[in-house]
């Protein structure tokens, strides 16, 4: 198994949020286009995963819009699906949405990403909306799994997760990767 880790421009991506202005929006950086070629380009012979935290989360959802297929399943941790206002790639069409199987987790004491969603950084749906929205798009083709975690913050759950004020509580006992793992090890090969 080979494993990458691209990373933005100034540690950000120029994501799916139309009202978020970031150094990535306003240099018009084609994010959608740099990891799909970033994918394609890895020498890889099995399956691809997606996975990203909080912008890179994002970023997740505006490529499984965007370039549909990239991903043989998906990982998003502390971003929720942006309002209709707020996202920038069009509705999915039968024809352009491929059905990825999704695990998406989230704190319930996330101070910058609400679990309940809200108008944060131009407007979020809420953590389950956002899985209901994923559900409805991949029918029964594949499976969107939410984990909410109690007196968890805006943090990637697992080992070394630290507390801060800005980020909220930390969560040591769970561990996001290795629930990826198992999620990915029940998907149909």
């Amino acid at each position: 198994m080979s494993v990458a880790y691209p990373e933005g421009i100034a540690r950000h991506w120029n994501d799916g949020r139309r009202l978020l202005q970031e150094k990535t929006r306003e240099l018009g950086t084609n994010d959608v286009e740099y990891l799909t070629e970033f994918v394609h380009n890895f020498e890889c012979t099995g399956r691809v995963f997606g996975a990203g935290f909080s912008n890179g989360g994002h970023m997740i959802y505006r490529l499984l819009h965007e370039a549909p297929g990239l991903f043989d399943a998906a990982l998003v941790i502390a971003a929720t699906q942006p309002t209709p206002e707020n996202f920038l790639p069009a509705p999915p069409t039968a024809d352009r949405w491929r059905p990825t199987p999704l695990l998406l987790i989230h704190g319930e004491s996330d101070p910058i990403a609400p679990v309940a969603g809200g108008t944060v950084r131009g407007g979020t749906q809420s953590a389950q909306a956002t899985a209901d929205y994923y559900r409805r798009l991949n029918g029964d083709a594949a499976p969107v799994r939410l984990i909410t975690l109690p007196n968890t913050g805006h943090v990637v759950p697992g080992p070394g997760c630290v507390t801060s004020e800005f980020l909220g509580p930390a969560n040591e006992l769970v561990d996001a990767a290795k629930l990826f793992g198992q999620f990915i090890d029940e998907l149909p090969r």
